[in-house]
């Protein structure tokens, strides 16, 4: 058995639905138990995501729904394109059954592209959660905020996979929740920056693929713009060319009109094949912005003037190719739409 957990609220329904039909997709042999824990959730919401396993008849995999009151968390701080819901998975050693003794987290907004049970399977005994280095790994200024030695690391919080045992026994959801409370000026990026306080020198380091930020595949052609070392620099390439898990970081998300990086086109394509219809448009810019935008935008299609950031390349790249290939099957009409 695989138990994997999101954490989400009403908006995010429709990119929650397309990160589980890429689990299920790259993991069709296994045993899948996902857990959904929300605030908000209606019935009919519940139903949405409750569809994408029906449709999934030969693969083993169940959902378990589990609400929680946000309150407690109404005062912590949150980004623009972050909402209270980051704080859910705090509650996970609390609301998940005893006998649930590890957990994969996984944020809403990211593609499964393989199997995940090398990483599933890992030997968590004496850590408290095995995680990849964030691009801020090497910035010294999350040290000196956080303060706890550089040497330690610094994880992207978007996937955990947690050993709940430890955290029980350790009270580590209360002391990330305790550094939130006293020091909310030092949280950044919110309970993230509390878990790697929290974890560090606990932390079991995987590989840059279960866990292939999106910044990670522009900054290869120019590593000195990076906030994470060039030492790594060969084994993010070798991520970045066969990812496990990409993380769409950032505000604007692959199913915004105006997200224009890698692997848009496989999102578009996943997300028909969940939904079986193309992703409405919405844009993760307003205002003034939205308006150069599409100025841009008309300027471009009607050929009056180029501009390469909002020109859209409708070709798959070799890796989301292959990655296609793998979850969709070889000969499969989604390539070409």
């Amino acid at each position: 058995m695989m138990n994997i957990a999101f954490c989400a609220d009403s908006k995010y329904v429709e990119p929650l639905c397309v990160a589980i039909n890429s689990v299920i997709l790259s993991n069709k042999t296994e045993d899948l138990k996902f857990y959904i824990i929300s605030a908000d959730f209606t019935d009919n919401e519940k139903d949405i995501v409750k569809g994408i396993l029906s449709k999934s008849s030969d693969v083993k995999a169940d959902v378990v729904f589990l609400s929680i009151n946000a309150a407690v968390f109404s005062k912590l701080p949150t980004m623009a394109h972050i909402s209270i819901a980051t704080y859910y998975r705090l509650l996970l050693p609390e609301i998940l059954p005893d006998e649930v003794e590890k957990i994969l987290y996984i944020d809403g907004d990211l593609l499964c592209l393989d199997s995940l049970s090398s990483f599933y399977n890992q030997n968590l005994e004496g850590y408290a959660v095995s995680a990849g280095r964030d691009f801020y790994n090497d910035d010294v200024t999350c040290y000196n905020r956080l303060e706890y030695p550089f040497e330690n690391g610094y994880f992207n919080a978007g996937v955990l996979l947690i050993n709940l045992k430890y955290w029980r026994q350790n009270q580590i959801a209360e002391k990330a929740m305790d550094f939130i409370t006293k020091h909310p000026e030092k949280c950044d990026f919110s309970d993230q920056d509390a878990l790697n306080k929290t974890l560090n020198g606990k932390v079991f380091w995987t590989d840059f693929r279960n866990n292939c930020i999106i910044s990670f595949f522009y900054h290869l052609k120019d590593f000195s713009k990076s906030k994470i070392s060039i030492k790594y620099k060969r084994e993010i390439e070798a991520a970045v060319n066969n990812p496990c898990i990409v993380h769409f970081t950032g505000g604007c998300k692959p199913w915004h009109e105006d997200y224009r990086l890698a692997f848009r086109n496989l999102y578009h394509v996943l997300y028909k094949k969940t939904f079986g219809k193309s992703i409405p448009k919405i844009y993760s810019i307003h205002g003034k912005e939205l308006l150069k935008w599409k100025a841009k935008e008309f300027l471009t299609v009607t050929g009056i003037k180029k501009f390469q950031k909002v020109m859209q390349d409708e070709t798959f790249s070799q890796v989301e190719y292959v990655a296609a290939k793998k979850i969709l099957g070889e000969q499969n009409e989604f390539y070409f739409h």
